[in-house]
């Protein structure tokens, strides 16, 4: 009986320090102001309010920490953006990444 209350409790307190956003939550970010934002914003996956990023400029990275690409361009294995901002019509081709 004892081995299974000494059970109970190690599991609820894993439960209560367990929680649902990713490690890199904590890295002492700030939200951005969406003015500042030449390629529009988003809700990075800690709900951080975050700037796109746009062609060329780096991205990706576990939990998207390098930035998430804005409309139109997507990250390459390379960690860039690549293709055409809907926003500026400017593009970028990774000729150097190797896929």
């Amino acid at each position: 009986m004892m081995k299974m209350v000494v059970l109970l409790l190690l599991l609820s307190s894993c439960w209560v320090q367990s929680t649902p956003l990713p490690p890199a939550c904590d890295d002492g970010r700030q939200d951005v102001f969406p003015e500042s934002c030449s390629y529009g914003w988003t809700l990075d996956k800690c709900g951080h309010l975050v700037c796109l990023k746009g062609p060329g400029e780096m991205c990706g990275g576990k939990f998207g920490r390098y930035g998430i690409c804005s409309d139109g361009l997507m990250c390459t294995n390379c960690n860039r953006c690549q293709g055409c901002s809907f926003l500026t019509f400017m593009c970028w081709d990774d000729h150097n990444c190797i896929w």
